[in-house]
């Protein structure tokens, strides 16, 4: 009968400690691989979203901008009041 010594045990349990660490260390660097291609991506499209909302905001302005002067005097000439033709080219 053959006795294992504890210096022969410990030795295995490092070599087994060892080979589960690299196992670890190599599935951490795959994930941390695959997440950065996905935040990537997601960066890429909150980029695309951002310019977008810009976009949007930017016409939405100027769609206000266009109309709120003829609204204003279609307001006025409904309440009865007569809209002021020349507004701000007056001296």
């Amino acid at each position: 009968m053959s006795y294992v010594t504890k210096k022969e045990l410990e030795a295995q349990g490092n070599v087994l400690m060892g080979a589960v660490t690299e196992v670890f260390k190599r599935e951490r660097r795959h994930t941390d691989e695959l997440l950065d291609k996905v935040q990537r991506q997601i960066d890429a499209q909150n980029v695309i979203t951002g310019a977008a909302r810009m976009i949007l905001d930017a016409n939405v302005k100027a769609l206000h901008e266009a109309t709120s002067a003829c609204i204003e005097r279609k307001a006025k000439c409904l309440s009865g009041t007569a809209p002021d033709w020349l507004g701000e080219m007056r001296l």
